[in-house]
């Protein structure tokens, strides 16, 4: 199985994404599978040198501008698309340029199973356990508790959504349910770049109008998610530690804590 990673890595996350491969490097086992990282940067010559010192898979260095934010983040959709017809890979995974590899996520992942052929992760900060782990949950974190209840209350579900009907990415309360992290999203090829093309849309239909989604990307992948299947996965594959709903499940793909 070939397995393409794309990321957008501008300015200083250039320095995190190196991170990121050099922890990919020593974790992954390639059993059974070829990978080749796809990183979109301003800083080519570095990416390049990176690239070269990597043996045991390819990198492929894209060259965009010098995007801040939120055009870093807001446009990548428009990026991976750019280079569609380049893209041959059996399955293709984007990940946010600050995360670290922590164990061989690949080998728990049946691509093949995928509903609708996308996979998307719950947001860490958002997800709760059910049963009794959630009120064990909720009995040693009251102020979780009383948080979930107001945002019940008054958005209809947890999650940053978009809540503006004038920004292409508004959520109806109705529709509010699982809400997923822009960090992490995979899928088999077609259905994949089928995804980013209509995100890509309405990043453009919002631009045109003036406005900019609350969570950028993260606003339009949800927005894309209540409306069509996907395979919903454990914040496994985006883990925080610093949530505490989500230590006792076992942790593949860290987001880093730029604040440290």
């Amino acid at each position: 199985m070939k397995i393409g990673v794309l990321s957008l890595a501008t300015g200083r996350y250039l320095d995190y994404w190196h991170d990121m491969v050099l922890s990919a490097e020593n974790v992954l086992t390639f059993e059974g599978y070829e990978i080749t990282f796809h990183v979109f940067t301003n800083r080519v010559d570095d990416a390049t040198a990176i690239a070269q010192r990597i043996t045991k898979f390819d990198i492929r260095v894209h060259e965009i501008p010098p995007y801040v934010w939120p055009e870093a983040t807001l446009l990548r959709y428009r990026c991976i698309e750019s280079i569609a017809a380049e893209l041959e890979d059996d399955v293709l995974m984007h990940l946010d340029a600050d995360m670290l590899v922590i164990q061989d996520f690949i080998k728990n992942l049946d691509f093949t199973e995928l509903k609708g052929g996308i996979g998307l992760v719950a947001h860490p900060g958002y997800w709760r356990p059910n049963g009794l782990r959630r009120i064990k949950l909720y009995i040693s974190h009251p102020g979780i508790l009383a948080s979930d209840l107001r945002t019940y209350l008054k958005f209809g579900a947890l999650g940053s959504w978009e809540r503006r009907p004038k920004s292409s990415a508004f959520v109806p309360r109705k529709l509010r349910e699982t809400y997923v992290c822009g960090g992490t999203w995979f899928g088999l090829r077609h259905e994949f770049l089928s995804m980013v093309s209509r995100c890509a849309e309405n990043v453009d239909t919002d631009i045109a109008h003036g406005e900019t989604a609350i969570w950028h990307d993260e606003s339009h992948l949800n927005k894309w998610a209540v409306g069509n299947g996907a395979s919903k996965l454990e914040p496994s594959f985006c883990f925080d530690p610093s949530y505490p709903q989500i230590q006792s499940m076992p942790e593949y793909i860290r987001a880093v804590d730029k604040s440290k």
